[in-house]
């Protein structure tokens, strides 16, 4: 119950159904964004869009505390490309393993 109005509380990203198990409870609303995103592109997340996801500027903060958290790898491959200005470059690719997927499905997240 809310203490100002007695009502119970209003449900919100944290009390969703998706988030009904006790390690799912303590994932903040920007890590749920995460898993979710993870959950629905298999092949991964670029680094640079899990900012935009969560939104964070330091997005692999929440991978790390994901990772800490559930017990989860998400290995960040290191993916080479070239800039628009023709510079070798690299970026990170955030994706969930084979047992990532299984301790989620085992969770209640994803299938």
């Amino acid at each position: 119950m809310n203490k100002k109005n007695g009502q119970p509380p209003k449900e919100t990203d944290r009390n969703t159904q998706a988030n009904s198990t006790p390690a799912l409870r303590r994932l903040s609303p920007r890590m749920a964004r995460l898993v979710a995103a993870l959950l629905d592109n298999p092949t991964g997340v670029p680094r640079e869009a899990t900012d935009r996801i969560a939104p964070a500027s330091n997005s692999p903060h929440y991978i790390g505390l994901l990772r800490a958290r559930l017990g989860l790898q998400i290995p960040c491959e290191r993916v080479d490309f070239v800039t628009k200005d023709g510079e070798p470059s690299w970026y990170g690719l955030y994706s969930l393993s084979g047992e990532d997927r299984e301790k989620l499905a085992k969770l209640g997240v994803g299938g």
